[in-house]
């Protein structure tokens, strides 16, 4: 009997060691997943994400093709931590005190955003379309999910406002690109920044983990600590605690949340607590049947008056 009662508790043992070693795979592997750089897309079976890639497959030819036609210069900055970091200056037609800084969203570069940067250029905006760091032509190894990129954009609004007196700026970002705005908004920004555009944001890096644990119907909780303790130390620790609803109750810019009702990979309730929490004069829309991020592309007439609309408002409070 006492043979039988040690066999099952090695069994036991064993068992527990092989749901926590099973818990540390998927942890780990969520941590390289989401800080690695992006590598070419696998084949996908969604439906909903194939649409979704086809859309984002065009809107990148059409905004490559942007970008090559356009007269523009190549800018380049250094980031705190050493990072060369790429991104492309166009000049508006005309003379113009109004300047657009564009950041994508993960996976993504700078031609993902160049069908709404002609959009900007068109009204005689100044552009600066950005690769973020571990994306595009910028370097870094892995990606800070919206926190380390937060930062970064400090420096380049510093560049913009280099250029001149009574410079008006305006920020827009897609998906993490928009967290990255957040997350540079609660940190406090220049007065030369009047507003943002942040398009299918999420709340929190731990948040959103969970949210696509869930999907998958795999139990967040344990693997989200296992995370964490892989991420003790360092910056990736700064990264895995980020919480985007604490910088945006710090910030006074107005901020124009926009968020598909049909996105499956960032919920757009995260875009109604973002909005909840802010702390300026900010504006929420939450419309259309588009898949993540790709509202532009869908409804880009009724898309682009609504950024427009809230901009000029913004402006007007700057005076």
């Amino acid at each position: 009997m006492g043979g039988v009662r040690i066999s099952v508790r090695h069994l036991s043992v064993a068992g527990a060691l092989l749901v926590c070693g099973a818990d540390l795979l998927i942890a780990n592997r969520l941590r390289a997943d989401a800080f690695a750089r992006p590598a070419p897309a696998a084949e996908i079976s969604d439906a909903e994400e194939q649409r979704e890639r086809q859309l984002l497959a065009r809107t990148r030819r059409a905004g490559a093709a942007w970008i090559r036609e356009t007269d523009h210069l190549q800018w380049s900055i250094r980031s705190r931590d050493g990072i060369k970091l790429v991104g492309y200056y166009f000049p508006s037609p005309r003379k113009s005190k109004n300047c657009v800084l564009l950041v994508h969203g993960h996976n993504g570069s700078s031609r993902d955003m160049g069908i709404i940067a002609a959009q900007y250029h068109e009204r005689q905006f100044n552009v600066l379309l950005i690769d973020s760091r571990g994306h595009g032509q910028s370097g870094g190894c892995y990606s800070g999910l919206g926190w380390l990129e937060g930062q970064d954009c400090t420096l380049w609004i510093d560049r913009i406002v280099e250029l001149g007196e009574n410079t008006a700026v305006v920020l827009h970002g897609i998906s993490m690109g928009a967290n990255t705005l957040l997350n540079a908004a609660g940190e406090g920004l220049p007065s030369e920044v009047r507003a943002v555009i942040a398009d299918s944001p999420f709340t929190s890096v731990r948040a959103i983990m969970t949210y696509r644990l869930h999907k998958h119907h795999i139990p967040a909780v344990p693997i989200l600590i296992s995370a964490a303790l892989l991420n003790l130390t360092g910056e990736r620790h700064q990264i895995f605690g980020a919480d985007t609803r604490k910088q945006v109750a710090r910030s006074q810019v107005p901020i124009l949340f926009i968020h598909s009702q049909a996105d499956q990979q960032n919920p757009p309730r995260m875009s109604r607590q973002l909005y909840d929490r802010a702390a300026g004069c900010s504006e929420l829309w939450i419309t259309g049947d588009a898949p993540h991020g790709m509202l532009f592309a869908t409804e880009k007439a009724a898309y682009m008056t609504r950024v427009f609309e809230f901009i000029q408002r913004a402006l007007a409070l700057g005076g």
